[in-house]
């Protein structure tokens, strides 16, 4: 994902969670 290296540790372990979670 192109946008990954512009996001925070803890904005992309929230993200993964969210995807997760559908």
């Amino acid at each position: 994902m192109k946008y990954a290296s512009d996001l925070t540790d803890v904005e992309w372990e929230l993200i993964q969670e969210y995807f997760k979670k559908r």
